[in-house]
């Protein structure tokens, strides 16, 4: 749906960015669609070279709405992505429940009936591809009403490797599937960032506000979500709740990658 032309003219080795230990990212000349630290992507988003925008591919040139704030303030132009989430350097990821993570995830998890326990680890797939540096796969929310309508949130944990300063990002790359959500189901899409147990900072973003972006039901939206951070976290989620959790909607959403450094290019 969004075109992007990034494209890196000149052949480059790998390059290791060791920011806060998070990341590790090579310079593509390939067009594997990994992010090089420069916000660029190889392939400039028609990663497979088929002449499209499919999918499974996120343009990163500045063509994608953006809904990032600065301590409450949205900021202004579109979002970049310079700096994703590695589990190459030790970052992990899980399904969770109810905005938490550490212990009290696993108190909350150790009480849940095992259907409903089995159908919340179901509901996030492919995980990993959501901390692997590479805009062109995802991670997916796939809700079914078995089972998930007793909980408050189906979620994706982020466990970090280190501590991501103030004043740096806490921003998702995500896509809505086309033809599988109505977003009228959907009460809000919560984004929080924690350091240990401790919540830092959380952004809940309606159906009205990521209409108002264009997003929708039609076609596959995709969007920057996030916020440039005021306190430093180790720890993220990103969770759906309402009523997506208790129709059967499928795939109900993507995420690309989770962000922690980017830039901002003024709109199209």
């Amino acid at each position: 749906m969004y075109n992007m032309n990034t494209k890196l003219t000149q052949a480059c080795g790998i390059a290791l960015l060791a920011i806060s230990g998070l990341m590790l990212a090579g310079c593509d000349a390939n067009g594997d669609g990994s992010i090089d630290g420069s916000g660029t992507v190889g392939g400039g988003g028609d990663t497979n070279g088929n002449g499209t925008i499919d999918p499974n591919e996120f343009p990163n040139d500045g063509s994608v709405p953006t809904d990032v704030t600065d301590n409450g303030t949205p900021i202004t132009g579109r979002f970049i992505c310079d700096l994703s989430l590695n589990k190459a350097k030790g970052v992990t990821t899980d399904a969770g429940t109810g905005g938490v993570v550490g212990g009290i995830l696993g108190g909350i998890l150790g009480g849940l009936g095992g259907q409903t326990l089995n159908q919340l680890l179901a509901s996030v797939k492919d995980k990993d591809l959501a901390i692997d540096t590479r805009l062109d796969t995802h991670s997916t929310f796939t809700l079914t009403a078995t089972g998930l309508g007793i909980l408050s949130s189906v979620d994706q944990v982020f466990n970090l490797a280190a501590t991501v300063p103030s004043r740096d990002y806490a921003v998702f790359a995500i896509g809505f599937p086309g033809g599988t959500v109505d977003l009228s189901l959907l009460n809000t899409l919560d984004i929080t960032t924690f350091l240990g147990t401790t919540e830092q900072e959380t952004r809940a973003f309606t159906q009205n506000a990521l209409e108002l972006l264009g997003v929708d039901a039609i076609g596959d939206d995709r969007i920057y979500l996030g916020m440039k951070v005021t306190k430093p976290y180790d720890h993220a989620t990103i969770g759906l709740s309402g009523g997506l959790l208790s129709v059967n909607v499928g795939e109900a959403m993507f995420v690309h990658e989770f962000c922690t450094k980017g830039h901002f290019v003024a709109a199209p």
